[in-house]
């Protein structure tokens, strides 16, 4: 007896589960998002700018390249200007050139009259005076005097044309960094033109592409339309052939008389109905409503269930017999 209930219930579960699992498989796919809603979000996320947003962008760069271009012609006449001319840096370095080389020369005749003076005084012997040895002392002195003058001025010349020099060229390379600097804006600027241009033209193709589309999609409706009212027409035709052939004559005339059946004989044969259709273009898909993709699963799990019982029952059978035997 205990066999008997063990494998009854067996069995019974191996039924049942199935079943079970079966009839919770829809539900369990309808909480699966669709992936229309997925799709949307998406969309909302990675919005694209519009054609109107894309098209300031391109002339708002077309006239920072503009800009940047003349800034540049601009300055480009002033390098060359400077380049080719004497600017006043160049002239005031050239004059101070030139008053450090008269301030050189001075200083070597200052020197020169300098030994001059000492050979005089060097010259003079026991014989000479003391007024002419005086004399000779004091032209020494004054040529040491203007000598170290002279020295002084010329150093100072030189160091006046030195700064001068540099001032001349740094003007020169101040000019050409800037210049350089507007290239370099140049080229940015450039550079974005042709990437806000390209964007554009890239989104107006998208949109051409996606009209051009969508007219092929309409053009196939309308001829399945077409087509389908085609079909109506021939079922329509079908139909009247038939009630003419099977002969008005043999109908009964309280049948012909009758207004409701005339009708009902119409839409029998391939008439219009007047129930509304409804609408199948919803936006759910027929994959993401039905059972889950492990139904098969379930079901051959359920099948070998019940073959097992069934095994099960004919074994306890067979003992049986063999018992009574």
């Amino acid at each position: 007896m205990n066999l008997r209930r063990t494998v009854s219930t067996a069995v019974a579960v191996a039924v049942t589960a199935p079943l079970a699992l079966l009839s919770a498989a829809p539900a369990l796919a309808d909480d699966k998002p669709s992936t229309a809603a997925v799709q949307s979000e998406t969309g909302e996320k990675k919005a694209k700018p519009s054609i109107a947003e894309l098209e300031k962008a391109a002339k708002e760069a077309q006239e920072a390249y503009d800009k940047a271009a003349a800034a540049e012609a601009e300055l480009r006449k002033t390098l060359d200007h400077i380049m080719s001319t004497k600017t006043p840096q160049d002239m005031a370095a050239k004059a101070a050139r030139e008053e450090a080389k008269a301030a050189q020369e001075a200083k070597v005749a200052a020197y020169k009259a300098l030994a001059d003076a000492q050979s005089a005084l060097a010259a003079l012997d026991e014989s000479a005076t003391a007024e002419e040895k005086a004399a000779a002392e004091k032209k020494v002195t004054d040529a040491e005097a203007a000598a170290t003058a002279a020295k002084e001025k010329a150093a100072a010349a030189h160091a006046e044309a030195k700064d001068a020099g540099k001032a001349s060229d740094d003007a020169r390379v101040a000019v050409a960094r800037k210049y350089s600097a507007l290239q370099n804006a140049t080229e940015e600027a450039l550079a974005d033109r042709n990437a806000a241009e390209k964007a554009l033209a890239d989104a107006r193709k998208a949109l051409e592409e996606e009209a051009k589309g969508q007219n092929q999609g309409d053009g196939a409706k309308a001829e399945d339309g077409k087509a389908e009212n085609e079909a109506d027409d021939g079922k329509r035709e079908g139909g009247k052939s038939e009630g003419a052939g099977s002969g008005v004559e043999d109908a009964e005339p309280a049948e012909l008389a009758v207004p409701g059946k005339a009708d009902e004989a119409v839409k029998e044969q391939g008439g219009t109905s007047g129930t509304p259709v409804e609408d199948t273009t919803s936006s759910g898909n027929l994959a993401e409503t039905g059972s889950s993709s492990a139904l098969p699963q379930i079901a051959l799990v359920g099948g070998a269930a019940v073959a097992l019982g069934a095994g099960a029952v004919f074994v306890v059978r067979r003992r049986k017999a063999a018992a009574d035997a």
